[in-house]
């Protein structure tokens, strides 16, 4: 199965958990990705926030609008592992446009198209199904706020899909080219997914970077050994990098602190701290804070006299 993934849009990561950090319970089971399409986000180069400890496993392809080099030299710096190659996209129009611009890796074998700023979760081995020329996958009922231009696609075969997008317009969206396939006489399936998070906003990635950890995926399982041993208290869950440095500060519930990273003096929870960020005398509720950034607060010295009421909400 060649693995088509892109994104056109706000995003700042895309998680898939590896098959050996999943639930022993989860009957779900991850197609091996070996294309990967994505495209670029407004002036950043793309991902730079990992969610729950995880990020890219493997890729091929990318599409990649004016920021391509950034997104390249990122990349390789990051996973060096990754034999990427990048497909050159001038302006963003749509996912059909992405899609369209990779026809030359569009075959007769079968594809699995992810679009959008999505995680999901579903019965993977099943979507392969002899009597359907596509499968559609749609979110749950619990989903928070779906965003109605992701999606998920398997196709039978990928040169369906290819004959499909040249009627399409580069605006479409992979819904829009599934519905057109099926009035045209194709084959199409809908099956829901077990879990759907989306990441096109910082409160969604910070809700999928809870519900990840809840849910036990790339939760650090020795984190209050660990906390004993280094002086700091955790309240699991929590993802805490080996090559992080947390001293004399409460973390959790839900967050993630990444390789590199300095937490001191501090009380963190529902964050997601990037690489090599820096982290002291705060408290951070709902935080994301970035590779390499520096916030450091300051303790006080006051006294407050019997019966008063001091307000430091907003002193600076």
């Amino acid at each position: 199965m060649t693995y088509f993934r892109f994104v056109t849009g706000d995003i700042r990561e895309n998680y898939h958990p590896s098959r050996q950090h999943r639930r022993q319970s989860s009957s779900a089971d991850f197609p091996p990705p070996q294309t990967f399409v994505k495209c670029s986000w407004q002036n950043h180069p793309q991902p730079s926030i990992r969610l729950a400890g995880r990020g890219f496993e493997r890729a091929g392809h990318f599409v990649a609008g004016e920021q391509a080099d950034e997104i390249a030299d990122w990349l390789k710096a990051q996973y060096p592992q990754l034999d990427a190659q990048f497909v050159a996209q001038a302006g963003i129009l749509g996912q059909a446009q992405a899609i369209a611009l990779c026809g030359d890796y569009l075959d007769e074998g079968d594809v699995l198209v992810v679009a959008g700023m999505v995680i999901a979760e579903a019965a993977w081995s099943n979507l392969p199904d002899s009597r359907m020329d596509a499968v559609f996958v749609t979110p749950p009922d619990t989903a928070v706020s779906p965003n109605p231009t992701a999606a998920i696609t398997w196709f039978k075969n990928g040169r369906l899909l290819h004959h499909a997008l040249q009627s399409a317009a580069p605006s479409a969206t992979l819904q829009d080219v599934c519905q057109e396939m099926r009035k045209g006489g194709t084959a199409v399936r809908t099956t829901t997914a077990h879990l759907w998070l989306e990441t096109h906003t910082p409160e969604a990635l910070l809700h999928a970077n809870q519900r990840l950890l809840g849910l036990g995926y790339g939760a650090t399982p020795d984190a209050i050994e660990r906390s004993y041993a280094e002086d700091f208290t955790v309240l699991p869950p929590v993802y805490i990098d080996e090559e992080a440095y947390v001293e004399t500060a409460v973390i959790g519930p839900y967050v993630s602190i990444h390789a590199g990273a300095v937490v001191k003096d501090a009380i963190v929870r529902h964050s997601i701290i990037a690489a090599d960020a820096h982290v002291e005398t705060c408290i951070l509720d709902g935080a994301l804070v970035g590779e390499r950034a520096k916030m450091i607060g300051s303790a006080r010295k006051l006294v407050a006299n019997d019966d008063s009421m001091t307000d430091l909400t907003n002193d600076t």
